[in-house]
């Protein structure tokens, strides 16, 4: 029986992120073609459910104050790695993971981020190592930057990762002024490391294929492109029937979910509520920051607060559209495209359907201007124009991103044959 060894510092159950989403998609693809996963996952503790994953292997991260002196050497002193890759590394880690690779002796092996990259960085690759760079970090942290700029805002700078790090480092970075500079060092550094990283493999993926191809000019080696398998069984139809109810996905804790909705209230609620008088408006997603729950307190009847929802198919029926509004980000929105899987039309920025190949049949309305999301969800509650956009959006995702259709893309990606 053939073998994958995938290494992550993210576990992939259950599926609610869009990391997640990409990881359980490469286990399904290899349990379908009758390989044994082997999954080493290094964390800061053991999870219970091992989902699909024939052979878990877990390794425990650093403790504090070895990261502590990852950080200050590796990073902040010698300026050979990004912090998010000092906090997990040490050479007793590595030494593990490469016995581990040697007794297994896999077919492929999956290496999920730089993160767990740095491990394999010096070893004499053979061809069947592939890297996934999830998305370009230095190109979300640049634009995180330009957002704090331009809008003056404070932004949670770690989101996912933050219980990676030492407790007291998660204050520190709460700190405005210290919080950007750690910032700027880790985007510059990171920026290094990507170009650094993917020279040392053949095999590298970014989730965004714009992205692939700007790293694959800096690098001058080749990135190629994943697509996230989504594993939704798509609407027929839906059951909208002319109410003014939009849907806001997201993680609540990542920066640009969380600024990006509180900027759309505060710009827009007002205008919103004087068009579309009786509408309705409903984040979904873990996370909610006071600031933000204080600024949906103010209009009771028109927005709320909902947490975490694990079906999300009956919310997609009835609702008029999903709003993205972001303000800045990269990599693929996988929101979108739960959406566009549903059948529900989506209002978007550009930064919302990123490294999606939206065209004018794809059931979406790109919108840059803020102002203009209103006049775009006021047209969406026809209930013709609404029907029609939801047709065009379950025949996008058919044809770009059905289980078919990755499958075969993915096979090709990993030299599986058909």
């Amino acid at each position: 029986m053939k073998k994958i060894l995938i290494l992550s510092a993210a576990y992939p159950y259950p599926i609610n992120n869009g990391k997640r989403v990409v990881l359980s998609g490469v286990i399904d693809l290899f349990n379908q073609k009758g390989f044994k996963v082997d999954y080493l996952y290094l964390g800061h503790h053991k999870p219970d459910n091992q989902g699909k994953i024939e052979n878990f292997i877990f390794i425990e991260k650093p403790k504090s104050y070895q990261q502590i002196k990852n950080v200050l050497f590796q990073s902040f002193f010698m300026r050979k790695k990004s912090i998010q890759e000092s906090v997990l590394y040490s050479n007793s880690i590595k030494k593990k993971i490469i016995d581990i690779m040697e007794k297994i002796s896999p077919d492929i092996i999956f290496i999920d981020t730089l993160r767990l990259g740095q491990f394999l960085e010096d070893m004499n690759k053979t061809g069947k190592e592939f890297l996934y760079l999830d998305d370009l970090f230095s190109l979300r942290y640049a634009r995180m930057l330009q957002a704090m700029d331009r809008h003056d805002l404070k932004i949670n700078l770690l989101g996912n990762f933050s219980s990676m790090i030492p407790a007291f480092a998660r204050k520190l970075l709460k700190v405005e002024r210290l919080g950007k500079l750690i910032l700027k060092f880790e985007k510059k550094t990171i920026e290094k490391r990507e170009i650094q990283i993917v020279q040392s493999f053949s095999n590298s993926l970014l989730i965004n294929q714009s992205e692939s191809l700007a790293l694959t000019a800096k690098s001058g080696a080749h990135v190629g492109s994943i697509k996230p398998l989504m594993n939704i069984n798509v609407l027929t139809e839906r059951n909208y029937s002319n109410s003014p109810e939009f849907i806001f996905l997201g993680d609540l804790t990542l920066p640009h979910n969380s600024f990006s909705i509180l900027f759309f209230i505060e710009e827009c609620i007002s205008k919103l509520t004087e068009k579309l008088p009786g509408v309705k408006l409903r984040l979904i997603g873990k996370g909610a920051s006071q600031e933000l729950l204080e600024v949906v307190n103010t209009y009771p009847d028109n927005v709320s607060v909902e947490g975490y929802v694990d079906d999300l198919a009956s919310l997609f029926s009835s609702a008029c559209a999903m709003i993205v509004p972001l303000q800045f980000g990269s990599g693929v929105k996988l929101k979108t495209l739960e959406a566009l899987a549903h059948g529900l039309p989506v209002v978007s920025t550009s930064y919302g359907v990123e490294g999606i190949a939206i065209n004018e049949y794809a059931g979406c309305v790109v919108e840059e201007d803020i102002q203009g999301f209103v006049e775009a969800m006021k047209r969406l509650t026809c209930t013709s124009y609404n029907r029609q956009l939801s047709a065009q959006a379950i025949s996008f995702y058919k044809d770009n991103y059905s289980q078919d259709v990755i499958f075969s893309e993915y096979s090709k990606i990993f030299n599986l044959g058909e």
